[in-house]
């Protein structure tokens, strides 16, 4: 079994796979850069979800910056989905987060499963997770695969696709662990004399043209 997103190849930025916070090279300190990949996260959720739609490497900066100012990090990073709502409420981007419960959802990969199914990439913070690179660290899974009886998980990371398989991804024992995923409305355009005016921001109806 093989899950993918309706755009496989996810959020093209650069020739990026996804936002990657080194891309506010530059642009902000260094000590805020190495801790911004909650920001790089939402960016990658907003774009794909369609609320924006950039692939120049000019053009995504900008808007990492954007949302670097609406979440800025604390020297801890981000942690929590509420400073994703207030970030996206400044942005003046509409949307609706989903947040995994076990209550709620079963089991991690169940919920995992069902957002890509319904073409939703998650964003995944870790916390003390025992693998180095997933210490205090989002990233946007994208992909499922089963091998063998095996599954891999997919995901974005410093504008790279990586992959792991899901006893690793999902090792038990970390302390935190936040998965959700971003709904966003179509833009609202309006029609009059034979052209159409609306946001800036376009929908992912117009990825690939």
């Amino acid at each position: 079994m093989h899950i993918t997103l309706k755009e496989p190849s996810f959020v093209q930025v650069g020739g990026r796979y996804g936002y990657d916070q080194n891309m506010l090279a530059g642009l902000v300190g260094d000590f805020f850069r190495y801790r911004a990949c909650g920001v790089a996260a939402l960016a990658g959720l907003v774009d794909y979800e369609g609320a924006v739609h950039y692939r120049s490497l000019s053009q995504g900066k900008f808007f990492l910056l954007e949302v670097f100012r609406a979440l800025r990090p604390r020297p801890w990073g981000v942690v929590g989905i509420h400073r994703y709502r207030r970030a996206l409420r400044e942005l003046g981007i509409s949307g609706r987060f989903k947040v995994y419960d076990r209550r709620r959802h079963g089991s991690e990969l169940s919920f995992l499963i069902y957002s890509l199914m319904n073409d939703h990439p998650v964003a995944v913070l870790q916390t003390n997770h025992p693998h180095p690179a997933f210490r205090y660290h989002w990233v946007i899974v994208t992909e499922l695969e089963e091998r063998g009886g095996e599954w891999w998980v997919y995901f974005s990371s410093w504008g790279k696709k990586y992959k792991l398989k899901s006893e690793i991804f999902l090792a038990p024992g970390t302390m935190l662990r936040t998965m959700a995923t971003l709904e966003c409305p179509p833009p609202v355009q309006e029609v009059g004399q034979g052209e159409v005016e609306g946001p800036a921001r376009t929908g992912r109806s117009e990825r690939g043209l």
